[in-house]
This record gives structure tokens, sequence and C-alpha cells, in this order.
């Protein structure tokens, strides 16, 4: 009889769908934002509506200002959907952290040691929504986050299932860090 259940699928299936609009209707599309569901659990048979649908996702941003809002709208959303659904809705940030800006001195002293280093190209792919909690080393101290390209042109991108690091990277970023530091030093 699911006509005397609340389905928690059904009501996670419209926040998912919901938490776009966020993106998409809250937010100028000048701005860089990010919000998306990438795990779903729930259920364990055909035949059994599940009373609880656990989402996993992250959320990317390029201002404290979006931030705040986004972790302050994200659990809006959700209990306004399930509230209709006769469901209830539960939001735990699990981390959260701020944004990545890099010390212009400290990527200078970066640079200078990749120039410095054989075979190596400086790329700037311009702001990205990558997550990392260097961020609150950064708190801290000036510094710089730095990546290396470790699989050329036709290798799969970062948290793909196919990805494979080309370890002859490690070597080169060994010698980045190193005549950083030497830098840094002197």
């Amino acid at each position: 009889m699911p006509h005397l259940s609340v389905d928690a699928i059904f009501a996670a299936a419209q926040v998912v769908t919901a938490l776009q609009s966020i993106v998409a209707r809250e937010t100028a599309p000048s701005t860089t934002l990010v919000v998306g569901i990438n795990a779903i659990e729930g259920g364990s048979a055909a035949n059994i509506v599940p009373e609880e649908v656990v989402l996993r996702g992250n959320a990317r941003w390029f201002s404290d200002r979006e931030r705040q809002r986004v972790l302050r709208r994200i659990p809006d959303v959700a209990r306004a959907m399930c509230e209709a659904l006769r469901a209830k809705a539960f939001f735990t940030v699990e981390a959260s952290t701020p944004v990545v800006v890099n010390s212009r001195e400290q990527l200078k002293l970066v640079e200078e040691a990749v120039a410095a280093a054989d075979h190596t190209v400086i790329v700037n792919p311009g702001p990205l929504t990558a997550s990392d909690d260097f961020a609150r080393f950064l708190e801290i101290a000036p510094g710089a986050f730095i990546g290396i390209g470790a699989g050329g042109p036709e290798a799969a991108p970062h948290h793909h299932p196919r990805f494979d690091i080309d370890e002859r990277a490690i070597a080169l970023m060994t010698e980045i860090l190193v005549r950083t530091a030497l830098r840094t030093l002197s």
C-alpha cells in the first residue's frame, strides 16, 4: 500500500532537481556556483518503499558570501520540497573550506621555480572550482596552491573512474617544490 507511505526516494529525487534552482534561478549568470548531488543511498528492494534516503554532494564557489548563501539555501530548499511531500529533510555539513586565494608573492616564487625546471610550461586555467583544505593553511600563512599536469591531453580528469596518474610527474613536482623552497629560503 504505497499510498499510505511517505516515499523517501520520490522526495529525494525532487530535492535533487530543486537544488539546481539555487544555481539556475537564484545566482547571477556572472557568478560561478556549482551545486551537485553525487551519491544517492536508499532502498533495498523493488517492492519496499524505503523510509530513508541519504543524498551526498558538494557545492563550489569563489566567494565567502556565496558560501554562506548556499549553505543557507540548500537546507531551505530541501526542507521545503520534503515538507510538500510529507517527508523530512536533515542537512549536515561534513566539511566546508574557504576559497583558496593564492599569495601573489608566493605564486611568483613558484612560477620562477617552474621556469627553471626543464620541460615545464606554465598554464593558467583561470579560477578553478576545486575544493581543498589547503585554504585553511592560507588562513595562517601566505602560500600558493598549484597543480601539475600528470596525464596529458587524453587522460581522464581527476575524480573520474578512469583517472590514472602518470608517475613521472612525481619527480617534476618534487623538483618544483624543492626549487620553490630554495627560492623562499634565499
